[in-house]
């Protein structure tokens, strides 16, 4: 029992999880942008919220960034996706867009929902499968 415990503990200790939350909520937005922006950082958890109308635009001061053992996957191409089907009416859904980088598996998806491009929230996640030791 006591060798089970130590093998748990060892592999609690050295399994590195590489896993990003990013999460952008628009409410509210007027024709020229939105009247508050506030941008926070949380470790691996970022989010951008946008709200009422007014004249700034709904952008991140710092974009997040993800780093990996071996690779620097992006992600700003999956909220340009959700963002692309808002504009269509596809108003909610989501998509999966894994990729291979350096030997880096990458499992990258994003999720929206919202009633049109100024009242929608996007979440991003990026999660390291695999990667060469």
């Amino acid at each position: 029992m006591r060798t089970l415990l130590y093998i748990g503990i060892f592999l609690l200790f050295n399994s590195v999880v590489f896993s990003t939350t990013i999460v952008i909520g628009k409410t509210n937005g007027g024709p020229t942008g939105y009247n508050t922006v506030i941008e926070k950082h949380d470790g691996n958890n970022h989010s951008l919220v946008c709200k009422d109308p007014g004249y700034a635009c709904c952008e991140w001061m710092i974009k997040p960034q993800i780093v990996g053992p071996h690779s620097n996957p992006e992600w700003s191409d999956l909220e340009q996706y959700a963002n692309n089907q808002v504009a269509l009416g596809n108003l909610s859904g989501n998509y999966t867009n894994n990729v291979e980088i350096n030997g880096d598996l990458w499992n990258r998806s994003v999720q929206w929902s919202g009633t049109c491009s100024s009242n929608v929230t996007i979440t991003v996640n990026v999660e390291l499968v695999t990667y060469p030791n």
